[in-house]
């Protein structure tokens, strides 16, 4: 039996979605459209990509890895490694809200009402 289980792979996938485009826009005229993916399933680092409509060709504009090579984290300001972490903890709970929590209903209570989970 393989250990690579799709509850394994759903989480190592964040829900399927790594190499999916998002935050998409279309350009005024029509002939780009700009988006955010990663690589693929396993690459969890999203890129900044243009699609070509004409040719059907994307092209990577901008690289994380790349443009942040040989930054050090720890180089950062007590005050932007703070912001950082509101920025982290907002988009984690605005994460939450996305699976379907009621308004008002906390994960603790949902817990403890061991009610199902909305779609």
């Amino acid at each position: 039996m393989s250990d690579d289980t799709f509850p394994r792979q759903y989480a190592r996938t964040q829900r399927l979605t790594l190499g999916e485009p998002r935050t998409v826009q279309v350009s005024g005229d029509g002939r780009r459209v700009v988006f955010v993916r990663s690589r693929g399933g396993s690459d969890p680092v999203n890129r900044l990509w243009v699609h070509d409509v004409a040719s059907a060709t994307d092209q990577l504009v901008a690289d994380p890895l790349v443009l942040l090579a040989g930054d050090d984290p720890s180089d950062l300001p007590p005050e932007e490694r703070a912001r950082r972490e509101r920025a982290r903890e907002i988009r984690d709970s605005q994460r939450a809200c996305e699976l379907g929590y009621a308004e008002g209903c906390t994960i603790r209570d949902r817990l403890r009402s061991k009610a199902p989970t909305p779609k």
